[in-house]
């Protein structure tokens, strides 16, 4: 019996404080701490990729409304782009453009924020595009505006919301009105 109460004690001995480990839930608080930090890493990361696809997207059905619009009240529209950003208008005139929508509208002028910028192709050939304030033409006097007409057809073109270290998403429209989102562009 003495042997019993001898065994007991010796595995009962208190275990020095340093040599104890972590309970549970001092390990699972831990896990949820360094999972939490990785969130906000990832998206701290990851958030001018997401904005570059939504503005992608974004525009696609902009253009592919802005298009319907035109064929069903038989008027012309217009996007005109600029470095920075872009806007929807009604062609007059001379293919002198007024904006559709001032305030918060569906056709509103969309301005990209800093170190966001837009690339466009008309046509084929790159339009170097300037700052809103400016006029928007190139050297060869063409302006930066892709025609959505009354009948269906728009200006063939191709843009790109991208930064200035990467690619980003593209769109590309063609003669007979359509409109597709390509996706990442190729590094």
């Amino acid at each position: 019996m003495l042997v019993k109460r001898n065994a007991r004690r010796q595995r009962r001995r208190k275990i020095p404080n340093f040599m104890r480990g972590f309970t549970l839930i001092e390990v699972i608080v831990v896990v949820f701490i360094i999972g939490l930090m990785a969130t906000f890493a990832s998206l701290s990361v990851g958030g001018g990729d997401r904005y570059l696809q939504q503005e992608a997207q974004r525009l696609t059905g902009l253009v592919q409304l802005a298009g319907e619009e035109a064929i069903i009240n038989g008027q012309e529209y217009g996007l005109e782009f600029n470095k920075t950003g872009y806007q929807f208008g009604l062609l007059g005139n001379g293919n002198k453009m007024t904006p559709l929508e001032e305030g918060d509208g569906v056709f509103r002028a969309r301005v990209m924020p800093n170190g966001i910028f837009i690339a466009l192709e008309i046509n084929g050939e790159e339009i170097f595009l300037q700052e809103a304030s400016s006029e928007q033409e190139d050297d060869s006097g063409e302006k930066s505006i892709i025609y959505l007409l009354s009948s269906g057809e728009m200006t063939p073109f191709m843009a790109e919301f991208r930064t200035e270290e990467r690619g980003g998403y593209r769109i590309q429209g063609d003669f007979i009105g359509n409109i597709t989102y390509l996706g990442r562009a190729a590094e």
